[in-house]
C-alpha cells in the first residue's frame, strides 16, 4: 500500500462577520491558498490528481462545485478536476481523508484537500430555506420524534463531553446542552484552552430525553441558527 504524507499544509486568515474577506467571494478566497500552494512548493499544477474542497453551505457563491469554481481561478488547467463535498462540521477533514484515501490506494499520486467558507456572503443555515420545510423528513423525524435530530449541534455537544468546545457559545447555550457531562468531566473541560473544531467521532454524548427534547424545539423555531460565531476561511 502506497504511504500518504501532506506535503505542505497553508490557509488564509480567520475572519470574523462583515470583516476583512466581506467583499471577498468565496471562490477568489478559496483560490489564494490553491495557488501560493503550487507556487512556493514549485509544483507544476497539471500533476495534481484532484481537488477535493469541503464546504457545508453549497449555495448561491458557493454553489456550482466551488472547489472546481476556486481550482481554476486559482490558474490550474482545466484538465485538473475538482469536487465539493459536504460532511457537516467535518467536510474539510473529510477532504483530507479522501485525498489520503485516493493516495493510499494508488488511484492517485497528488492531491489537494482543502475547505472554505464565507459566512458573511453565505450565511450558515441558508440552505434550508431553499424549498418547503426544514431538511429533515417526516420519516426522520418520526424516528426522533423524542430527541434531538442528529444533525446541528451534535458537533458542539460531542466536543462540550471531551472539553474541547467554544465556552462562549457553549456558555450563551448553556440552556440546551446541559446534561451529557458529569461535574467532574465539566470542571476538567473548563481547565483546558477551548476552540472549536470537528471530531472524528460518532455516538459517546448522551443527553437526557429533557435535554434533547428542549433542543430539538429551539432548532425547529429558530432555524436557521443566527447567533453562531461567522469564519471566513480556505
Amino acid at each position: 500500500m502506497t504511504n500518504a504524507v501532506i506535503v505542505d499544509a497553508l490557509r488564509t486568515p480567520v475572519g470574523r462577520r462583515n470583516g476583512v474577506f466581506k467583499d471577498y467571494h468565496p471562490v477568489d478566497l478559496a483560490s489564494r491558498p490553491l495557488e501560493a500552494l503550487v507556487e512556493r512548493n514549485s509544483i507544476d499544477p497539471s500533476l495534481i490528481d484532484d481537488v477535493i474542497m469541503g464546504t457545508v453551505s453549497q449555495t448561491g457563491e458557493q454553489a456550482y462545485n466551488v472547489g472546481r469554481s476556486a481550482a481554476l481561478a486559482a490558474g490550474y488547467p482545466e484538465e485538473v478536476p475538482g469536487v465539493t463535498i459536504d460532511r457537516q462540521c467535518g467536510s474539510s477533514q473529510q477532504s483530507a481523508h479522501f485525498a489520503a484515501q485516493a493516495i493510499m490506494a494508488g488511484a492517485q499520486d497528488v492531491v489537494i484537500a482543502a475547505g472554505v467558507e464565507n459566512m458573511t456572503r453565505v450565511p450558515m443555515g441558508i440552505t434550508a430555506h431553499q424549498g418547503p420545510g426544514l431538511p429533515f423528513g417526516p420519516r426522520m423525524l418520526e424516528r426522533y420524534s423524542q430527541g434531538l435530530v442528529p444533525q446541528g449541534l451534535s458537533a458542539e455537544m460531542i466536543a462540550e463531553k471531551w472539553g474541547i468546545a467554544d465556552r462562549n457559545w457553549m456558555s450563551s447555550h448553556s440552556s440546551l446542552i446541559e446534561g451529557p457531562l458529569g461535574p467532574r468531566q465539566r470542571a476538567d473541560s473548563k481547565s483546558r484552552s477551548s476552540r472549536s473544531g470537528s471530531l472524528a467521532t460518532t455516538g459517546g454524548c448522551t443527553p437526557s430525553p429533557e435535554t434533547k427534547a428542549s433542543v430539538r424545539t429551539h432548532l425547529l423555531r429558530n432555524w436557521p441558527p443566527s447567533s453562531r460565531p461567522s469564519r471566513a476561511m480556505a
